[in-house]
């Protein structure tokens, strides 16, 4: 049984794993990851979830705007990265002190065919030209490797 977030609910299924693509780098302070899923209904599952590296102080506009939760300095992992706007301070000797690490964002979405699937993915621009972006673009072609009508869906587009 597979669980994904979409915010704050659960969307459960049985089937498999297609594919998994990540924008992470090693410099990256934030990136997303996808993967996509195969029902056993055969249906797909969408999930995308946005991470970071980055913590806050508690007076930072990040952690207003978003909301973010306070944890200990103790919690911090080694490749945390401080705020460049609010530039908190830690100290291994105030570890019980409190930052607001960035909390990973969820969304995911359930489709019906793998043309929905696909263009699940997709983005727009500002004029409406639709594309997809590197990651996704990743995330597809792995997956078209074992499913060859989310392939077909990806790789041939008939046009009007």
């Amino acid at each position: 049984m597979f669980q994904v977030n979409d915010g704050d609910r659960t969307l459960q299924f049985e089937g498999e794993l297609l594919a998994h693509a990540t924008s992470r780098r090693d410099d990256s302070e934030r990136w997303v990851e996808f993967d996509l899923y195969r029902t056993k209904g055969g249906s797909y599952v969408v999930a995308r979830t946005g991470r970071s590296r980055l913590f806050h102080a508690k007076d930072c506009k990040v952690v207003r705007k978003r909301k973010h939760q306070p944890a200990q300095v103790a919690t911090l992992e080694a490749d945390s990265l401080a705020c460049s706007l609010c530039h908190p301070v830690v100290s291994i000797d105030r570890a019980h002190e409190l930052i607001y690490p960035e909390q990973p964002l969820y969304w995911a979405q359930a489709c019906p065919t793998p043309e929905a699937a696909v263009e699940s993915l997709a983005s727009y621009d500002y004029d409406g030209n639709r594309y997809f972006t590197n990651v996704a673009r990743d995330l597809i072609t792995k997956a078209a490797k074992v499913d060859s009508e989310l392939g077909d869906a990806y790789f041939i587009e008939t046009i009007a």
